[in-house]
Protein backbone atom coordinates (compact mmCIF):
# COMPACT_ATOMS: atom_id res chain seq x y z
CA UNK A 1 0.00 0.00 0.00
CA UNK A 2 1.50 3.37 -0.96
CA UNK A 3 2.33 5.91 1.73
CA UNK A 4 -0.26 8.68 2.19
CA UNK A 5 0.51 11.94 0.45
CA UNK A 6 -0.10 15.50 1.61
CA UNK A 7 -3.55 15.60 0.01
CA UNK A 8 -4.53 12.41 1.83
CA UNK A 9 -3.52 13.91 5.19
CA UNK A 10 -5.42 17.14 4.49
CA UNK A 11 -8.54 15.24 3.48
CA UNK A 12 -8.27 13.03 6.56
CA UNK A 13 -7.96 15.99 8.93
CA UNK A 14 -10.84 17.85 7.29
CA UNK A 15 -13.17 14.86 7.46
CA UNK A 16 -12.02 13.62 10.88
CA UNK A 17 -14.89 15.28 12.85
CA UNK A 18 -17.43 13.70 10.51
CA UNK A 19 -15.75 10.31 10.82
CA UNK A 20 -15.97 10.51 14.60
CA UNK A 21 -19.64 11.53 14.48
CA UNK A 22 -20.48 8.70 12.09
CA UNK A 23 -18.53 6.22 14.21
CA UNK A 24 -20.73 7.13 17.19
CA UNK A 25 -24.09 7.26 15.37
CA UNK A 26 -23.73 4.27 13.04
CA UNK A 27 -23.45 0.78 14.59
CA UNK A 28 -21.00 -1.85 13.30
CA UNK A 29 -21.94 -3.66 10.08
CA UNK A 30 -22.15 -6.99 11.88
CA UNK A 31 -25.11 -5.96 14.05
CA UNK A 32 -28.40 -7.60 12.97
CA UNK A 33 -26.91 -8.80 9.73
CA UNK A 34 -25.95 -5.30 8.61
CA UNK A 35 -29.53 -4.01 8.39
CA UNK A 36 -29.19 -1.78 11.45
CA UNK A 37 -26.04 -0.19 10.01
CA UNK A 38 -27.78 0.29 6.67
CA UNK A 39 -30.84 1.97 8.23
CA UNK A 40 -28.77 4.24 10.46
CA UNK A 41 -26.53 5.19 7.56
CA UNK A 42 -29.55 6.21 5.48
CA UNK A 43 -30.85 8.40 8.31
CA UNK A 44 -27.46 10.05 8.83
CA UNK A 45 -27.02 10.65 5.09
CA UNK A 46 -30.46 12.28 5.00
CA UNK A 47 -29.61 14.54 7.93
CA UNK A 48 -26.27 15.56 6.42
CA UNK A 49 -27.90 16.24 3.05
CA UNK A 50 -30.58 18.39 4.70
CA UNK A 51 -27.90 20.31 6.61
CA UNK A 52 -25.87 20.92 3.46
CA UNK A 53 -28.99 22.05 1.61
CA UNK A 54 -29.91 24.54 4.34
CA UNK A 55 -26.37 25.91 4.48
CA UNK A 56 -26.30 26.30 0.69
CA UNK A 57 -29.66 28.08 0.72
CA UNK A 58 -28.46 30.42 3.46
CA UNK A 59 -25.29 31.17 1.50
CA UNK A 60 -27.31 31.95 -1.63
CA UNK A 61 -29.62 34.23 0.36
CA UNK A 62 -26.68 36.11 1.88
CA UNK A 63 -25.07 36.44 -1.56
CA UNK A 64 -28.28 37.87 -3.01
CA UNK A 65 -28.82 35.04 -5.50
CA UNK A 66 -32.26 34.20 -6.81
CA UNK A 67 -33.92 31.09 -5.41
CA UNK A 68 -33.81 29.37 -8.80
CA UNK A 69 -30.09 30.06 -9.20
CA UNK A 70 -29.34 28.89 -5.66
CA UNK A 71 -31.31 25.68 -6.22
CA UNK A 72 -29.49 24.60 -9.39
CA UNK A 73 -26.01 25.60 -8.21
CA UNK A 74 -25.26 25.66 -4.48
CA UNK A 75 -28.04 23.39 -3.25
CA UNK A 76 -27.64 20.95 -6.15
CA UNK A 77 -23.89 20.72 -5.67
CA UNK A 78 -24.17 20.31 -1.91
CA UNK A 79 -26.82 17.59 -2.01
CA UNK A 80 -25.14 15.74 -4.89
CA UNK A 81 -21.74 15.39 -3.25
CA UNK A 82 -22.60 12.10 -1.49
CA UNK A 83 -23.78 10.64 -4.82
CA UNK A 84 -20.62 11.86 -6.53
CA UNK A 85 -18.32 10.19 -4.03
CA UNK A 86 -20.40 7.00 -4.09
CA UNK A 87 -20.21 6.85 -7.89
CA UNK A 88 -16.47 7.44 -7.78
CA UNK A 89 -15.98 4.64 -5.26
CA UNK A 90 -18.14 2.28 -7.33
CA UNK A 91 -16.27 3.13 -10.52
CA UNK A 92 -12.91 2.47 -8.88
CA UNK A 93 -13.89 -0.70 -7.00
CA UNK A 94 -16.11 -2.54 -9.50
CA UNK A 95 -15.02 -4.22 -12.69
CA UNK A 96 -17.95 -2.73 -14.62
CA UNK A 97 -19.61 0.68 -14.74
CA UNK A 98 -23.07 -0.62 -13.85
CA UNK A 99 -23.02 0.46 -10.21
CA UNK A 100 -21.49 3.86 -10.94
CA UNK A 101 -24.04 4.77 -13.63
CA UNK A 102 -26.89 3.06 -11.79
CA UNK A 103 -26.12 5.04 -8.64
CA UNK A 104 -26.54 8.33 -10.52
CA UNK A 105 -29.74 7.37 -12.33
CA UNK A 106 -31.17 5.72 -9.22
CA UNK A 107 -30.40 8.78 -7.09
CA UNK A 108 -32.14 11.07 -9.59
CA UNK A 109 -35.13 8.73 -9.69
CA UNK A 110 -35.41 8.87 -5.89
CA UNK A 111 -35.03 12.67 -5.89
CA UNK A 112 -37.74 13.19 -8.50
CA UNK A 113 -40.22 10.45 -7.69
CA UNK A 114 -39.87 10.18 -3.92
CA UNK A 115 -38.24 13.49 -2.99
CA UNK A 116 -40.96 15.46 -4.79
CA UNK A 117 -43.83 12.98 -4.75
CA UNK A 118 -43.89 12.33 -1.02
CA UNK A 119 -43.88 16.00 0.12
CA UNK A 120 -46.48 16.87 -2.51
CA UNK A 121 -48.68 13.99 -1.35
CA UNK A 122 -48.41 15.10 2.29
CA UNK A 123 -49.09 18.72 1.30
CA UNK A 124 -52.11 17.74 -0.80
CA UNK A 125 -53.61 15.69 2.06
CA UNK A 126 -52.92 18.47 4.58
CA UNK A 127 -54.51 21.29 2.62
CA UNK A 128 -57.38 19.04 1.58
CA UNK A 129 -58.20 18.61 5.25
CA UNK A 130 -57.57 22.28 6.12
CA UNK A 131 -59.68 23.72 3.33
CA UNK A 132 -59.59 27.32 2.14
CA UNK A 133 -58.21 29.07 5.23
CA UNK A 134 -57.28 32.78 5.26
CA UNK A 135 -53.62 31.77 5.46
CA UNK A 136 -53.97 29.65 2.34
CA UNK A 137 -55.84 32.39 0.46
CA UNK A 138 -53.17 34.97 1.28
CA UNK A 139 -50.39 32.63 0.16
CA UNK A 140 -51.76 31.38 -3.18
CA UNK A 141 -53.38 34.54 -4.55
CA UNK A 142 -56.84 35.50 -5.75
CA UNK A 143 -56.65 33.56 -9.02
CA UNK A 144 -56.00 30.26 -7.24
CA UNK A 145 -58.73 31.00 -4.68
CA UNK A 146 -61.17 31.40 -7.58
CA UNK A 147 -59.92 28.22 -9.24
CA UNK A 148 -59.94 26.13 -6.02
CA UNK A 149 -62.60 27.60 -3.71
CA UNK A 150 -62.45 24.58 -1.38
CA UNK A 151 -58.68 24.80 -0.97
CA UNK A 152 -55.87 22.76 -2.51
CA UNK A 153 -52.12 22.33 -2.40
CA UNK A 154 -50.81 24.91 -4.89
CA UNK A 155 -47.20 25.42 -5.98
CA UNK A 156 -46.66 27.77 -8.91
CA UNK A 157 -44.37 26.41 -11.59
CA UNK A 158 -42.38 29.53 -12.47
CA UNK A 159 -39.67 28.63 -14.99
CA UNK A 160 -39.98 24.88 -14.35
CA UNK A 161 -40.90 23.99 -17.94
CA UNK A 162 -37.86 25.73 -19.41
CA UNK A 163 -35.47 24.30 -16.83
CA UNK A 164 -36.80 20.75 -17.23
CA UNK A 165 -36.59 21.02 -21.02
CA UNK A 166 -32.94 22.11 -20.92
CA UNK A 167 -32.08 19.44 -18.35
CA UNK A 168 -33.85 16.70 -20.29
CA UNK A 169 -31.99 17.64 -23.46
CA UNK A 170 -28.65 17.49 -21.68
CA UNK A 171 -29.58 14.21 -19.99
CA UNK A 172 -30.52 12.59 -23.31
CA UNK A 173 -27.23 13.70 -24.86
CA UNK A 174 -25.27 12.44 -21.84
CA UNK A 175 -26.95 9.04 -21.67
CA UNK A 176 -26.70 8.65 -25.45
CA UNK A 177 -22.96 9.15 -25.25
CA UNK A 178 -22.74 6.58 -22.45
CA UNK A 179 -24.72 4.05 -24.52
CA UNK A 180 -22.51 4.72 -27.54
CA UNK A 181 -19.33 4.22 -25.53
CA UNK A 182 -20.82 1.06 -24.04
CA UNK A 183 -21.31 -0.34 -27.53
CA UNK A 184 -17.66 0.41 -28.20
CA UNK A 185 -16.73 -1.65 -25.15
CA UNK A 186 -16.22 0.95 -22.41
CA UNK A 187 -18.80 3.07 -20.61
CA UNK A 188 -16.20 4.66 -18.33
CA UNK A 189 -12.57 5.35 -19.11
CA UNK A 190 -11.15 4.24 -22.41
CA UNK A 191 -9.81 6.45 -25.19
CA UNK A 192 -10.65 10.16 -25.08
CA UNK A 193 -11.93 9.91 -21.52
CA UNK A 194 -10.66 13.42 -20.73
CA UNK A 195 -12.60 14.87 -23.65
CA UNK A 196 -15.76 13.01 -22.66
CA UNK A 197 -15.44 14.21 -19.06
CA UNK A 198 -14.95 17.78 -20.24
CA UNK A 199 -17.99 17.39 -22.51
CA UNK A 200 -20.16 16.33 -19.57
CA UNK A 201 -18.94 19.33 -17.56
CA UNK A 202 -19.79 21.61 -20.49
CA UNK A 203 -23.30 20.13 -20.58
CA UNK A 204 -23.77 20.97 -16.92
CA UNK A 205 -22.36 24.47 -17.33
CA UNK A 206 -24.64 25.02 -20.31
CA UNK A 207 -27.67 23.93 -18.29
CA UNK A 208 -26.75 26.23 -15.41
CA UNK A 209 -25.99 29.17 -17.71
CA UNK A 210 -29.21 28.89 -19.70
CA UNK A 211 -31.26 28.52 -16.52
CA UNK A 212 -29.63 31.59 -14.96
CA UNK A 213 -30.21 33.65 -18.12
CA UNK A 214 -33.87 32.61 -18.19
CA UNK A 215 -34.29 33.38 -14.48
CA UNK A 216 -32.72 36.82 -14.93
CA UNK A 217 -34.95 37.55 -17.93
CA UNK A 218 -38.07 36.59 -15.99
CA UNK A 219 -37.00 38.71 -13.02
CA UNK A 220 -36.41 41.69 -15.33
CA UNK A 221 -39.83 41.20 -16.94
CA UNK A 222 -41.48 41.12 -13.50
CA UNK A 223 -39.73 44.34 -12.53
CA UNK A 224 -40.87 46.01 -15.75
CA UNK A 225 -44.46 44.87 -15.17
CA UNK A 226 -44.32 46.09 -11.57
CA UNK A 227 -42.91 49.43 -12.70
CA UNK A 228 -45.59 49.82 -15.36
CA UNK A 229 -48.34 49.00 -12.88
CA UNK A 230 -46.91 51.50 -10.38
CA UNK A 231 -46.77 54.21 -13.04
CA UNK A 232 -50.37 53.56 -14.07
CA UNK A 233 -51.55 53.68 -10.47
CA UNK A 234 -49.70 56.95 -9.92
CA UNK A 235 -51.31 58.51 -13.00
CA UNK A 236 -54.71 57.53 -11.64
CA UNK A 237 -54.15 59.23 -8.27
CA UNK A 238 -55.57 62.63 -7.43
CA UNK A 239 -53.12 65.54 -7.21
CA UNK A 240 -51.43 65.79 -3.85
CA UNK A 241 -52.67 68.41 -1.48
CA UNK A 242 -50.51 71.52 -1.29
CA UNK A 243 -49.75 73.69 1.67
CA UNK A 244 -51.09 77.26 1.44
CA UNK A 245 -50.89 80.23 3.75
CA UNK A 246 -54.17 81.50 5.13
CA UNK A 247 -54.96 84.67 7.09
CA UNK A 248 -55.14 83.73 10.74
CA UNK A 249 -55.72 85.50 13.99
CA UNK A 250 -52.99 86.24 16.49
CA UNK A 251 -52.17 83.16 18.53
CA UNK A 252 -53.07 80.72 15.76
CA UNK A 253 -50.61 78.96 13.52
CA UNK A 254 -49.47 80.87 10.48
CA UNK A 255 -50.16 78.11 7.94
CA UNK A 256 -52.46 75.21 7.48
CA UNK A 257 -52.94 72.27 5.09
CA UNK A 258 -55.65 72.63 2.58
Amino acid sequence: EPAPELGDWVGHLVTLPWKLIFAVLIPPPGALGGWLCFACALVVIGCVTALIGDLASTLGCCAGLADEVTAITLVALGTSLPDTFASRAAAMADSTADNAVGNVTGSNAVNVLLGLGLPWFVGAVYWRQQGATPEWAARVGADMVAAYPDGAFVVRAGSLAYSVTVFSTGAVVCLSSVVLRNRLGYALGGPSQELVSAFFVVLWLGYVTLSIINSAAEAAAERRDAGAGCAQSQRGLKPARTRTHLPVRTGDVESAWK
